[in-house]
């Protein structure tokens, strides 16, 4: 299994580590639900360096890399300022989601795309046929995956955790947008810093070469407002915040409208496009769900929903809610049996159990 660079300092906090898509990576230090109470209440610092990095960059002046990723992506990135970050889905040409992504805009000539890292190769493949099959002479694309970590400081502390570390760049840092990006010094060392994250909580990405990650990852971890948290308070987090998991809630049998994605396809002349539009007129056949457990157990992917005793739908994902103290999950359903309030049943270990369909997401941050 890969591990990234920051194993030796995680094993010296007791981390249990996991097979996460050939990674090992930590699952928990203190415990999920402490560490997922942490980062709601303070600030939880996660190592995500084994998400991928693509650089897209244009080989002259000319506006190729925007021109190319128009083609790629889903959302608008022409009429997004430089220093955006925008969240985005590449389909395939039958509209299914080859991956959910973040973009970077530095400007038009210049791209950089987070791609979940189940996806690294399946991705950069894409993009070179892309290129290829359409003929893209005027760009450079790069996987440089394996150059940089990937740090995200998420919670209500975590601004005033960074500005204390930034000098000269906190007044810039100070007022910086969700979603907008900088290229400043953390302690001296050169990093991208985003507003961005996967918890639902204020917070900041740090993008950083592979050199200096354990000396962030050593400030921060000093701090006595922040824990080192794993896969396992990342995913409730995500969870409670009704955020997508490739490969669990997403793949490339499901399209943006099914998913609710809908408000990400703002661009134009997309790969899948033509699909879309059938299907905003044609109607979908499944819709994604957020789902309340009303009896005792907790939904897990795989697990089948029933109506009336009929199989109707599938759970993606689920957990326990150390936030709302309840079990909630994610799930598809037929689309005539997904309003929200409607009474379903999950099957759990072969009972089924009552449960009820909400709206997501299932938290939102004061």
């Amino acid at each position: 299994m890969k591990r990234t660079i920051l194993y030796d300092c995680q094993k010296k906090l007791n981390a249990k580590f996991v097979d996460f898509h050939g990674w090992e990576l930590p699952l928990q230090f203190s415990g999920i639900i402490d560490e997922h109470k942490y980062t709601r209440n303070y600030a939880g610092l996660f190592d995500v360096s084994h998400m991928g990095e693509i650089f897209v960059q244009s080989k002259e002046q000319n506006n190729a890399a925007q021109n190319f990723l128009a083609k790629i992506l889903t959302n608008d990135i022409v009429n997004i300022p430089n220093n955006k970050a925008v969240y985005t889905l590449m389909l395939n040409y039958n509209a299914g989601i080859i991956d959910d992504l973040i973009v970077y805009k530095f400007h038009s000539d210049k791209f950089l795309l987070i791609v979940n890292a189940s996806n690294i190769k399946k991705d950069y493949n894409w993009l070179i046929n892309i290129q290829n099959s359409e003929n893209y002479k005027n760009i450079k694309i790069s996987n440089v995956s394996d150059n940089y970590s990937l740090l995200a400081l998420q919670g209500p502390k975590s601004k005033e955790i960074i500005l204390s570390l930034c000098g000269k760049s906190s007044t810039e840092l100070q007022n910086l947008p969700r979603f907008r990006f900088l290229e400043i010094s953390l302690k001296n060392i050169p990093c991208l810093i985003a507003t961005t994250g996967y918890t639902g909580e204020d917070g900041y990405e740090i993008l950083i070469e592979n050199q200096y990650a354990g000396e962030i990852y050593e400030v921060l971890i000093k701090n006595d407002f922040v824990k080192p948290a794993g896969l396992g308070a990342r995913d409730t987090l995500r969870i409670e915040a009704g955020l997508m998991l490739y490969g669990n809630d997403i793949d490339e049998t499901t399209n943006p409208l099914e998913a609710n994605l809908y408000w990400t396809l703002k661009g134009n002349g997309y790969i899948g496009e033509d699909i879309i539009e059938k299907l905003k007129n044609n109607g979908i056949n499944k819709k994604i769900i957020g789902i309340e457990m009303i009896d005792k157990g907790i939904c897990r992917q795989g697990q089948k929903i029933f109506i009336n005793n009929q199989e109707c739908g599938i759970i993606t994902s689920g957990t326990h809610s150390p936030t709302l103290n309840k079990a909630i999950g994610i799930g598809y359903i037929n689309i005539n049996y997904a309003e929200i309030n409607t009474e379903i049943f999950i099957d759990i270990r072969g009972a089924l159990k009552k449960a009820l369909i909400t709206k997501l997401p299932f938290y939102k941050k004061s």
